[in-house]
């Protein structure tokens, strides 16, 4: 099965954010689509949410790896 829409949106990645001399740092980097497979889910705990009083909606949503992909690194910038 394909990557959802959602999926595709939960793994992009258009940047890092790091914190270095006592200043936050937005480092951007672009890459492809992640290729993503199907995983089997052997263990959750949802306590947390639970605990936090966190109402979760909808189902789960399915268990996903990628083996990564290859991406460029752009100039940091420091974050006002």
């Amino acid at each position: 099965m394909d990557p959802t829409s959602l999926e595709v949106w939960l793994t992009a990645r258009w940047g890092a954010h790091t914190r270095k001399g006592g200043r936050t740092w937005w480092i951007p980097n672009e890459h492809g689509a992640w290729p993503l497979h199907a995983a089997e889910l052997v263990d959750v705990d949802t306590d947390l949410l639970r605990a936090a009083g966190v109402p979760t909606a909808g189902d789960p949503l399915r268990a996903l790896y990628s083996p990564g992909v290859h991406a460029r690194f752009g100039r940091p910038h420091a974050v006002h």
